[in-house]
């Protein structure tokens, strides 16, 4: 799911289509459990997040939005 500004820009994403980049210099993408997670800004490639159910993603997401507009 993302959320793309009037540019066609992405703003913010919560996705699991690839592992996220690893936040520590050395850490193994193995090491990082599934592959969760959210792109904060159009430049964050991607940081962790626990996924628990679709509800929590859907207002993970809606807050993000409401937040944008």
């Amino acid at each position: 799911m993302t959320l793309h500004d009037h540019h066609n820009q992405r703003v913010y994403g919560i996705d699991n289509a690839h592992a996220p980049h690893c936040p520590q210099k050395g850490m193994s993408r193995a090491l990082i459990r599934g592959w969760d997670h959210e792109h904060k800004t159009m430049t964050d490639k991607g940081t962790p997040y626990d996924f628990v159910d679709a509800a929590q993603l859907m207002e993970r997401f809606r807050r993000k939005n409401h937040r944008q507009g």
